[in-house]
Formats: C-alpha cells, structure tokens, sequence
C-alpha cells in the first residue's frame, strides 16, 4: 500500500512565516510523536544606491571632477535579513570593506534624474562611505562598484559609478610661423590644443585683438582630446613686431587657460620716399650749387638694388659730369638750370619692387636770351620798328633796362 506523506506547503514566503514548525504523527498502536522544523527566512537585499557628498543619487556615472579633488562616495543599502555586507570595488579589486549600520526614519533621497523626485529610503539602512585619494587624469572612467550580500543563498545586489572628469589642455602649439611671413599673402598657420575635456576652445589674437579663424575642428576620439584650429593670416609690414597668439581654453576650467604667442617677422617690398639733404633749402638753389638727395628705404629684406630716375628716365652715374651715385643718396654737384625737373629713386628686394614719389628740383639762375631771340634786324631809314626782349630766368624778370648802342 503506498502512502502519501503529509506535507505543508508555504506559498511566496513572507518574513513573518519564519518559526518553528511542528509535525505531528498519531498512530493507531504506536505513541505519537513530534517532528519539529526550524524555518529561517531569507531577506535578500532590496537596494543599493550610490550617492554623493550632498546627497544626490548617482547612477551611472560620477562628477564630473576636476584633478586634484578629493570626492567621497557613499553606498546605501536598504533590506535584508540577516544585514548585508557591503564593501567597494574599483575595477574588479577590492578597496573597502567597512561598513556601519544606521538605523533612521523614512527619509527622502534625491536622486539625479531630470525629474528630482526623491526616493523614500523606510528603515534601517548600511552605509559604506569611501574618500577617494587627489584625482589624476588616469582615473577618468575608472568604475566603482559597491555589492552588498546577506546569504549565500541570496543573490548579491551591486551599483557601480564611472567616473567622470574635466581638465584644462595640456599643451598647445602653432605651425606655420617658422619663419618670415611675406606681406600681402595669405598665410595658413595652425594651432592645436591637446589634453583637454571637454576639448578646448581655440581663438586667434593678434596684437590684442582676436582674429577669426577659418575651421576648427575637434578630435571624435575621447581618450586622445585635442582641438584644431586653421587662420588664415594676412598681414602688412605695420603688422612687423608684432604678436601673434592662440589661446586654448576650457569653458568649464577657465583657470586652466593656457597660450602660445609667436612674434610676426614680416617680409616686404621696399617702401621709398626721396628727400633732400638735410642742410639744404630747395627754395634756394642756384646755378653752380652742390646738390644732394637720400633715398630713405625700409624694407625686409634689404634692398639689393637702388636707381635713380630724372623726369623718369633712369639717371646713370657721371662723374665728370657730376653726377654721382654714393650709397644711397645722389649727388649733383655744380648743378646747371639743366638738371631742373622731378628726381625720384626705386629699391628692390625679394618681395618686389617700388620707386618713390618725385621731389622737384628748381635751379635758380641770372636771365639770359631765349634761344630763339632775334638779334639782327633789318630796318629802313626812318622806318618803325618793333624789338623784343626775350629771356628766360629763374625766378622770372621783374624789370627790364634798354640802352643803345650807336657804334
């Protein structure tokens, strides 16, 4: 005869069914006996929650912090039976096990979603607080993971943090300023900032004013951050001395602000003006007088090659006429009412070629006959006549003076 046993069955057990169970067995000819049967209930734990020095919840993902600080986290775990024990990790390694209980009313805790809602944590809750040492750069995305276990039995309930972190750019560099740069042209010159996150802002300045680049461009690669930026310069010899800088700077660090400043070398072409020696008057010289005249040039490089033009006809050096070229001045010497008219002198280097605007030279002289004066005239006995001066002066005749001569 087959028997079937006597069993008691508890559906979805609650804490309160934990006891001592009793069975009892009567027999028809034999005394009864008694079965007793300790029931332990198992609570696993309910939640764990990471949360921040002020309070707020963090889920997925911590700061972002900046290198140096120090944050503490703090793990929160609610339920269980027998309590939990609750200990950190980061990366896989174990870096605390401390833990203590608190035993507090409900309380409401943020949380760091959009909405804010806050989160009632009812009873006795484990903390485990951990103080992170001064941060370094290598400790972005580092994981934190807290796990709280009650029971082998139970499963183990964990949350885990990545950290996030800020820093300013660690170097920044231009190329293209290796050397002179010619005026007039476009110039590409390119900075590049690296180091920072989020990536750098690059802006151009030039002499204290800001310059708008052409492009920027930011690396899509997250663990090697840097940022680019293209200007396309174009300058004038004014612009020789000058400085030229790239600031690469965190929006969310504006401490970490760091530059690189290269000073414009600028090449070229001559720029020319003729004047007339110092110790001389213009609006005094005369026939037979010592003229001179500088060519003042600036220019990068120097020019290689000077001229000299007279009513703009290239002058060549003559010197048993007088006419010398010394460095960079012209020399005229015992000048005639010849060599009146406009003087200029041009320069040449590298970067081109440019003559100067012409400066007048009026040579005074004593009036003299026209070349076309009549000196003979044919005349009848007791016929008129009409006799006409002409000269030409410098400055012009003021008075005239006949006399006759009957020889």
């Amino acid at each position: 005869m087959t028997t079937v046993p006597a069993a008691l069955v508890l559906n979805q057990t609650r804490p309160n069914d934990q006891a001592v169970y009793r069975c009892r067995v009567d027999y028809k000819r034999l005394t009864t006996t008694h079965a007793r049967v300790n029931l332990t209930v198992i609570e696993p734990v309910e939640s764990v929650r990471i949360v921040d020095e002020s309070g707020l919840e963090l889920v997925g993902a911590a700061g972002p912090y900046t290198v140096g600080q120090r944050p503490s986290l703090t793990c929160r775990v609610h339920g269980g039976d027998p309590p939990p024990t609750v200990t950190w990790w980061r990366d896989g390694r174990l870096l605390d096990s401390t833990y203590h209980h608190q035993s507090l009313p409900s309380k409401a805790v943020a949380t760091s979603d959009t909405s804010r809602r806050a989160r009632v944590e009812p009873g006795p809750v484990v903390v485990n607080t951990i103080h992170l040492r001064a941060l370094k750069k290598e400790d972005l995305r580092s994981t934190y993971t807290c796990q709280a276990v009650n029971h082998d039995l139970a499963p183990t309930k964990e949350a885990a943090v990545e950290l996030d972190m800020n820093y300013g750019p660690e170097s920044v560099e231009v190329r293209g300023l290796d050397g002179p740069v010619s005026a007039g042209r476009p110039h590409q010159v390119v900075c590049e900032a690296r180091g920072s996150r989020p990536p750098a802002t690059l802006t151009w300045w030039l002499n204290g004013r800001m310059k708008k680049g052409v492009s920027q461009m930011t690396s899509r690669d997250v663990n090697v951050p840097w940022t680019s930026s293209t200007l396309e310069l174009v300058i004038g010899p004014e612009d020789e001395g000058s400085k030229l800088t790239c600031r690469a700077e965190n929006h969310e660090l504006p401490a970490t602000t760091i530059e690189s400043t290269h000073q414009l070398q600028v090449l070229y072409s001559p720029e020319v003006h003729v004047a007339a020696g110092s110790s001389l008057d213009l609006n005094h010289i005369k026939e037979g007088d010592d003229v001179y005249f500088d060519c003042h040039i600036k220019a990068r490089p120097d020019a290689h090659k000077i001229s000299w033009s007279f009513n703009g006809e290239e002058l060549q050096q003559n010197v048993s006429a007088g006419v010398m070229v010394v460095g960079r001045s012209l020399v005229l010497q015992k000048v005639t009412r010849k060599q009146a008219g406009s003087y200029a002198c041009a320069a040449t280097n590298t970067q081109g070629s440019n003559t100067s605007s012409a400066i007048l030279l009026s040579v005074k002289y004593s009036p003299v006959c026209r070349v076309e004066q009549t000196d003979v005239y044919g005349v009848g006995r007791h016929e008129k006549t009409t006799v006409t001066c002409r000269v030409e002066a410098d400055p012009p005749v003021t008075a005239y003076r006949w006399a006759f001569n009957n020889t």
